[in-house]
């Protein structure tokens, strides 16, 4: 914020004041998501993605995150983590699966049509 500021002495307290609102929005966005979770058994809050990029809703709300590809969407899919997906939406309350519209979804596809 300072440096903006220093940039621009003008419209500092005007910066200062959008960034308390915008960070109070935030906070109220935060409080909000994590009273949804917490009605959510912890054994039931989990996120099946292609790829791990949600790691940090994984931090901030006690959800965990199953991919089959790990953290990089280029890596190679390993059959013991497709035997533990699929393992896991067997055994899931969940009769939905949601997909990623900017990934290659053709694994998990596969995965839900077995698996149902």
């Amino acid at each position: 914020m300072q440096k903006l500021c220093d940039l621009d002495v003008d419209n500092c307290e005007n910066f200062k004041e959008n960034a308390k609102v915008y960070n109070d929005k935030l906070t109220q966005l935060d409080n909000k998501y994590s009273e949804i979770f917490k009605t959510i058994p912890k054994e039931q809050r989990f996120i099946i993605t292609t790829h791990d990029a949600f790691s940090y809703l994984s931090k901030q709300y006690d959800i965990q995150i199953f991919s089959p590809l790990g953290l990089d969407s280029n890596s190679e899919v390993t059959a013991s983590n497709l035997i533990k997906i699929k393992k896991l939406i067997e055994e899931s309350p969940n009769d939905t699966i949601f997909l990623e519209n900017a990934a290659n979804n053709q694994i998990l596809n596969n995965l839900s049509k077995i698996s149902s």
